[in-house]
C-alpha cells in the first residue's frame, strides 16, 4: 500500500485524473522487491473469491456508492473471518494447458464454509466436468480463522483430481508463521 498504491493514487490526484470504481493492483513480491504486474479496473481473479465472503456489508451499496464517487454513506466494518482460495490448474498452465481431462471428486459434499468456483471447466455430454482452460478451479473456504480456512480448503483440494492437475501448497503460509502443535 505504502510503496505502490498510495503513490499511484496521489499521482492521479495531483494530475486531476478522476477515478471511480475498483482499482486492482497485481503485484509480485519477492523478499523486499515489489514488482507491479498490472493495474485493472475490476476485481482480480481468484482474489475476489476471498474478498466476497469476508466483506461484512452490502455489496450493491458499496459498488453503487463507488461508481457515484461518494462513499460517505457506506458503513465499513472489519472483515468477518478469513478466507483462502487455491487455484487448481491444468497440466501445461501457465503456458498451453491440456484440456478435456475429466475432473473427479466434485460430487463429494462440500464442507461448511468450503467453496468450488469453476473457471476453466466445461460440461461433458454425459454430465461430467472436464478441463477447458489453465486455471480450472478456485477451491477454498471461509472460516473463523485463516488456519481453519486453510484446513478446509486444502482438504477439499485433496478430494478433487484429474490427470496433470497441480496447485500451490503455500497459500496463506506467510500469514501462518507458527506451526500448529499436534
Amino acid at each position: 500500500m505504502r510503496e505502490v498504491v498510495a503513490p499511484t493514487l496521489a499521482a492521479m490526484n495531483a494530475r486531476a485524473i478522476p477515478f471511480r470504481g475498483l482499482l486492482f493492483v497485481g503485484l509480485m513480491i519477492e523478499g523486499e522487491r515489489i514488482n507491479v504486474l498490472e493495474f485493472n479496473v475490476r476485481f482480480g481473479d481468484p482474489e475476489a473469491t476471498v474478498l466476497v465472503p469476508t466483506y461484512d456489508g452490502d455489496w450493491f451499496e458499496l459498488l453503487d456508492a463507488s461508481a457515484r464517487g461518494d462513499l460517505s454513506g457506506v458503513t465499513t466494518r472489519p472483515p468477518k473471518g478469513a478466507a483462502l482460495a487455491v487455484v487448481m490448474a491444468a497440466e501445461g498452465y501457465p503456458g498451453l494447458p491440456r484440456t478435456d481431462d475429466r475432473v473427479e471428486g466434485l460430487d463429494a459434499p462440500v464442507p461448511p464454509g468450503g467453496f468450488v468456483m469453476h473457471a476453466g471447466t466445461s460440461r461433458a455430454q454425459d454430465g461430467g466436468v472436464t478441463t477447458s482452460g489453465g486455471r480450472v478451479l478456485a477451491v477454498g473456504a471461509h472460516a473463523g480463522t485463516l488456519r481453519q480456512a486453510s484446513r478446509v480448503a486444502y482438504d477439499l483440494v485433496g478430494r478433487i483430481h484429474w490427470p496433470g492437475e497441480h496447485h500451490r501448497m503455500d497459500i496463506g503460509r506467510r500469514a501462518l508463521p507458527v506451526p500448529e502443535e499436534n
